[in-house]
């Protein structure tokens, strides 16, 4: 592309001229004159409606490449080159308007094409009086500690800045650059979006591998003990048990529901577990997090929150910041472990029924709601699952239909 600029496409070598000389007023030196083009044919009364039409279509065009950063190959612009010599030749366009679309395309060209033949010039971005040497060494040692720091990326303007010295440097006859091209464009914003595909792909790959594992379960795998409370117990008033149908499908429910009255309660892990998902939402002009989480050393167990309104500062950080309405089954983007009795969050129920939800699942096969849909389908009755000292306080705070659970 480089030598089909410089030398294959004559059409566009005026461009190319002005674009290395740079000057900033090469529109009233000799790319227009008015004396050419003639005062009278900028006259409005005189122009032709078609080649008002093109000027506006090139305008237009010119500025949508220009606002969407897009880079414009070599026959593409040598299009636009000629469409500009055309309608500047047809004096279509008056002083303003031919310089304004001027600098439109050689902005679309140096974009494009930054470097149409190699540096030769020193970078404006080194001293005047510095030596080749000092260059060098300059150059060197900065992109040394760019190397010697891990995870660290350039910006597009610090990336710019080094290869520009760097080709000075060459066109110079320093020889032994190519570790510092190379580490440049490690570090290049490119870059960066590469390193985040590949992480991505990695963390799906070892979900996916996890999620595998965690379902195919050994028939004589042991059942889990939950030994902690799910919140404080003096506030639980009663307990919805889970199979109870609610909404217009008048669906079962695999999950309970807690009455605590609208009091503003702590939610805690009743056993130890690793976050899997969350998703939020907004119910009432409040912020709702459901959150699920999988049982550590028990095969195919999970629990879940729902109607939390406030989530620990780690388990946020895991699903990047959350809240952001809309995101559906966020994956952690790191392992948070609850142990049994830590804090998960906080709520003051659904702001309309004022209860929130707990559920416990079997994701290994699928229980008395089998007919229902997700992960109501594996539903089991969580109170049959606490310590033998817990059980009976939740039993008799158990209301609503026996579907899941005996009382």
């Amino acid at each position: 592309m480089r030598t089909k600029f410089t030398a294959g496409i004559t059409v566009i070598g005026a461009l190319v001229v002005l674009l290395l000389s740079q000057q900033s007023d090469f529109i009233g030196q000799e790319s227009i004159d008015d004396k050419e083009l003639g005062t009278a044919q900028f006259s409005s009364k005189t122009k032709n409606k078609d080649s008002d039409k093109q000027v506006r279509g090139l305008e237009r065009e010119l500025t949508a490449l220009n606002e969407q950063g897009n880079i414009v190959g070599p026959d593409h612009i040598q299009r636009l080159w000629q469409r500009l010599l055309d309608l500047r030749n047809k004096g279509a366009l008056n002083r303003a308007k031919a310089e304004q679309l001027y600098r439109l395309l050689l902005t679309i060209y140096q974009r494009s094409n930054p470097q149409p033949t190699v540096q030769k010039t020193q970078p404006a971005q080194t001293s005047a009086t510095a030596s080749l040497e000092e260059v060098t060494k300059e150059t060197k040692a900065e992109i040394d500690h760019i190397g010697a720091r891990e995870k660290v990326y350039l910006t597009k303007e610090h990336y710019k800045k080094l290869k520009e010295r760097l080709d000075y440097l060459t066109s110079q006859g320093v020889t032994g650059l190519e570790s510092y091209y190379a580490l440049i464009e490690e570090r290049s914003p490119y870059a960066i979006a590469e390193a985040n595909k590949q992480q991505e792909a990695e963390r799906v790959e070892r979900k996916k591998r996890q999620a595998d594992s965690y379902y195919d379960c050994p028939a004589n795998a042991p059942a889990p003990v939950l030994t902690a409370d799910i919140t404080d117990t003096a506030a639980i008033q009663n307990i919805t048990a889970p199979g109870t149908p609610t909404g217009d499908r008048d669906v079962a429910k695999g999950h309970g529901f807690i009455w605590t009255g609208g009091a503003l309660v702590s939610l805690y892990a009743p056993i130890d577990a690793v976050l899997d998902s969350g998703a939020f939402y907004k119910e009432g002009g409040l912020d709702q997090y459901t959150l699920t989480f999988r049982i550590l050393n028990h095969c195919g167990y999970a629990l879940r929150f729902d109607h939390v309104h406030r989530a620990t500062e780690a388990i946020k950080n895991a699903l990047n910041q959350i809240p952001q309405e809309g995101t559906q089954g966020q994956q952690p983007t790191a392992e948070v472990i609850v142990r049994a009795g830590e804090k998960i969050g906080e709520t003051s129920g659904n702001p309309g029924s004022q209860n929130w939800d707990f559920g416990f699942y079997n994701m290994a096969k699928k229980g008395a709601l089998a007919d229902s849909y997700g992960m109501n389908a594996y539903s089991v009755c969580w109170v049959d699952y606490y310590s033998s000292e817990k059980q009976p306080l939740y039993r008799s705070k158990l209301t609503g239909p026996k579907t899941v659970c005996n009382f």
